[in-house]
C-alpha cells in the first residue's frame, strides 16, 4: 500500500470513528431524559428523524427538537444498546451512510400506563460533514419489535439487587460474608 492510499485508508477510519461517536452521543442523550436541543443540534438544520413504519417523520432542527421535547414524558427510561453493522464513507469523504442494531429496553408511558417493554430495530443513517463537525442529514429507525415486556419492570427496574441485598452475598438471609472471602483464622 502506498503512502496516499495509507493516508486515506487512516482518514476513513478517523471518518468511521467520528460517525460512531455521533451515533453513540444521540444514544446517550436518549439515555439521559431526551435533551431536545442537544439532539436537534446532532442534525443539520433541514435534517431528517424518520421512524419506521409509524410513519413518523420530523424535518429540520425545531421539529426534531419539539418531537423530542415530550419524548421523556413517553419513554421515561430507555437504553439503547447499538450494534454497529457498517459505516460506508463516500469517496469524496464529504457524506456517509451507515446501519446499527437497536434493542431497547425500555418503560413506555405511550398508552398513558407506564409499562415495561421491548423495542427492536435498524437503523439507516445518512450523514454530511459541516463546519460543526459530522451531522446526521437523515436518521430512519425501522422498529421490528415493539411490545411489552412479560413481566413488569417499570415499578421496580432494580428489585433484584434489592432482593440480593436484603438476602447477602450468597442469596440466604444470614450470611453477610463474600462468597468468595477466604477464612485465615488457622
Amino acid at each position: 500500500m502506498n503512502d496516499l492510499a495509507q493516508c486515506d485508508a487512516i482518514r476513513e477510519l478517523i471518518t468511521e470513528r467520528k460517525i460512531q461517536r455521533l451515533h453513540s452521543r444521540y444514544a446517550q442523550l436518549c439515555d439521559s431524559g431526551y435533551p431536545a436541543q442537544e439532539i436537534a443540534d446532532l442534525f443539520t438544520e433541514n435534517g431528517i428523524w424518520e421512524a419506521r413504519p409509524q410513519g413518523a417523520q420530523y424535518i429540520g432542527r425545531q421539529q426534531i427538537r419539539d418531537h423530542f421535547a415530550s419524548a421523556d414524558a413517553s419513554y421515561p427510561w430507555a437504553l439503547h444498546l447499538n450494534v454497529p453493522l457498517q459505516i460506508d464513507v463516500a469517496p469524496n469523504g464529504q457524506s456517509a451512510c451507515g446501519s446499527w442494531y437497536l434493542l431497547m429496553p425500555c418503560t413506555d408511558a405511550t398508552t398513558g400506563t407506564l409499562a415495561s417493554a421491548w423495542l427492536a430495530g435498524r437503523y439507516d443513517n445518512d450523514f454530511v460533514s459541516t463546519d460543526d463537525g459530522w451531522k446526521y442529514s437523515h436518521l430512519r429507525i425501522t422498529f421490528g419489535l415493539m411490545t411489552p415486556h412479560l413481566n413488569d419492570w417499570s415499578s421496580d427496574r432494580f428489585d433484584l439487587l434489592t432482593r440480593l441485598n436484603a438476602s447477602g452475598p450468597s442469596g440466604r438471609p444470614d450470611d453477610s460474608r463474600h462468597p468468595h472471602q477466604i477464612n485465615n483464622s488457622h
